[in-house]
């Protein structure tokens, strides 16, 4: 008998699973699995070979960070144990500013627990036990939605851009000089949509050792003598949002191979 998985999607999107479609579309898929326990890490192998998915073992995040930078992958999942060894795993992914999905398998199915995922840089958490056709599913679908992020080139917030291709910020074309964690706290912040954001993932994700809140008070003084200071409003007892009432509209351009 077949068990299901459980999953908390932590998309702005919930994405539907389509088992079918996806079982003949995991060629493409070639999986890190980051775990610390010898078992662990051989069964979620295993249930991804079997579903047609290239997957490659790390039994540590620095086994993990050096096959990032040899070896090409489309997503990662991390299986540790205890749960707050693989919120530290991902968090480090994070520092390290890698931007694959990441797929975060838990014990804990309790919806602060799927916060604390999303705060630490998961995309998606994974509930014990794993079914592989589902789990399959899952890492697709994260795949698809990172396919599409990674082709838009411009986030637009107000009259504040944000190019996601030249690292800058923009009012009326002129450049907000934004340190590159300030940068990185505006991008976090426009990758929610309008959505609260935690002081802890902000802090993660801009890869600063400084508090969340302390870079985006210097993000916002700078949008503010930029005349766009109020796009980024406080959310008393989460964190911050960045919108102030103004939509977030994405534009993407297909780009063309240039003859040689």
């Amino acid at each position: 008998m077949t068990t299901a998985l459980t999953h908390r999607s932590l998309g702005s999107t919930e994405l539907p699973i389509q088992l079918a479609a996806t079982a003949a579309n995991t060629g493409a898929l070639r999986i890190l699995v980051l775990a610390n326990d010898m078992m662990s890490d051989a069964s979620t192998v295993s249930a991804l070979t079997a579903q047609g998915c290239a997957a490659v073992q790390a039994s540590s995040i620095d086994e993990a960070l050096t096959l990032l930078t040899t070896d090409t992958f489309t997503a990662i999942v991390v299986d540790i144990r205890p749960d707050l060894l693989g919120h530290q795993a991902v968090c480090k992914l994070r520092m390290a500013q890698i931007e694959l999905p990441v797929l975060l398998v838990s014990a804990r199915s309790a919806a602060d627990a799927v916060q604390r995922a999303r705060d630490v840089g998961a995309d998606d958490v994974a509930v014990l036990p794993l079914d592989p056709m589902t789990l399959t599913a899952r890492l697709t679908a994260l795949v698809q939605r990172n396919g599409t992020a990674a082709q838009t080139q411009t986030v637009q917030v107000g009259r504040l851009e944000i190019d996601l291709v030249d690292h800058d910020a923009r009012v009326g074309g002129r450049s907000i000089a934004l340190a590159a964690d300030e940068y990185r706290a505006l991008r976090v912040l426009a990758s929610h949509d309008g959505a609260p954001v935690r002081n802890s993932a902000i802090c993660v994700r801009a890869g600063t050792s400084a508090r969340g809140d302390d870079t985006v008070t210097r993000l916002r003084r700078k949008l503010a003598r930029a005349g766009v200071g109020e796009l980024i409003g406080n959310v008393r007892g989460v964190g911050f949002s960045l919108g102030g009432g103004c939509k977030v509209s994405r534009r993407r351009t297909v780009a063309l191979k240039r003859a040689a």
